[in-house]
């Protein structure tokens, strides 16, 4: 890593990279490491990130980093942490404020200069053309969706998820398989993105029990990680589903983890789509280890979501919102929330009633 980081930002042509990076990542020594590597590239450090950024938190990085006089970005971190590069980018290139620039696909030139190191396996953000951002107005997560704020360079290095907590790699590694499994059962699905979701459904399920098992096991933390990727880029082309709305809103309204929120109700989406997915749920089914010998189409799809449940409980992942705090006299306006996510309009199985996904909610809880 320490050489490969300065050779991409002299090869993008950066004089003053800040680093973007939260507390913890920076209490571990993972951001003054990269800091190191870049050398006399380094404009500085930006450690005050948190987990689900909001509009004002990238107007307060833009900003630190018009002071610094950077011409380059390095996110050491997750999702959040890479989001929130990524609006900085656009902030930073286009002037103005984060709530400028949430839009689809109006950009028309590259953006400043964005390289990322994960510490977590999870998001994908190191390869997706979307930052999620949250507004506190709107009451709701937005974004900025453009192929101009993809990362111009990722680099994967198990160390540098080797200090993340027990249960955030688990709950990363499950934000992962949703990207992959919705990516698989997406409206927006082809072959292609297939191949992807599919080769990181079979990592996760090898590799996370081996990493719960052992932290320190470095190279099934790095299968994890290329899972993630691979996951990141399948729904870049197939989007992601209700899972993720429903995901999206329970992060807005009960300050639930994304990857916890994603983990519980995948399984519960996977069965409300099982008619309308039923072919791709199979091949989920095999590539989760599954022997699907004799089962009907039905049968392989259903059998895929009781996998993910299983997978879920052998590594210590919780299986109802009541565990991790959700109050149930919230859900029924969640699901309201969750219809309009965008992400629902990807979903295989039409999302219209709001009741339907109340349902759902509830019987996650």
């Amino acid at each position: 890593m320490p050489s490969s980081v300065n050779k991409t930002a002299v090869d993008l042509a950066c004089r003053r990279v800040l680093i973007l990076t939260d507390p913890g990542v920076r209490a571990a020594g993972l951001a003054d490491l990269a800091a190191s590597a870049l050398g006399d590239l380094c404009a500085g450090i930006y450690d005050k990130i948190p987990p689900d950024p909001d509009l004002e938190t990238v107007d307060q990085a833009t900003q630190y980093a018009r002071e610094a006089g950077a011409d380059g970005l390095l996110s050491v971190g997750g999702g959040s942490v890479i989001d929130t590069g990524k609006g900085v980018a656009v902030t930073l290139k286009n002037g103005g404020r984060a709530n400028d620039h949430l839009n689809l696909l109006v950009l028309d030139e590259i953006q400043t200069p964005h390289i990322v190191i994960p510490t977590t396996a999870g998001t994908g953000s190191e390869v997706t053309n979307i930052a999620v951002l949250t507004s506190h107005g709107a009451g709701r997560k937005l974004f900025i969706v453009d192929k101009f704020i993809t990362p111009n360079a990722a680099i994967l290095d198990p160390r540098f998820t080797m200090s993340l907590p027990g249960r955030m790699t688990v709950s990363s590694a499950m934000d992962a398989m949703t990207h992959a499994v919705e990516a698989m059962t997406s409206i927006m699905a082809n072959r292609i993105c297939d191949a992807q979701a599919l080769q990181a459904i079979r990592l996760i399920a090898e590799n996370l029990p081996a990493v719960v098992k052992d932290s320190a096991d470095e190279e099934a933390r790095l299968n994890l990680q290329i899972a993630a990727t691979l996951a990141g880029w399948a729904f870049t082309m197939a989007q992601v589903g209700l899972a993720h709305a429903m995901a999206h809103t329970l992060g807005t309204v009960n300050h639930l983890p994304h990857g916890e929120a994603c983990g519980i109700v995948l399984p519960k989406v996977m069965r409300y789509n099982v008619d309308h997915a039923t072919a791709a749920l199979g091949q989920v089914s095999r590539a989760l280890g599954v022997d699907t010998t004799g089962m009907s189409g039905r049968e392989a799809a259903l059998a895929a979501a009781d996998a993910i449940e299983e997978l879920m409980r052998r590594v210590g992942h919780p299986t109802r919102l009541r565990d991790v705090g959700v109050q149930e006299d919230s859900l029924d306006i969640a699901a309201f929330h969750a219809i309009a996510d965008t992400a629902a309009l990807f979903n295989a199985r039409p999302v219209n009633d709001p009741g339907d996904v109340a349902a759902l909610y509830k019987e996650a809880y």
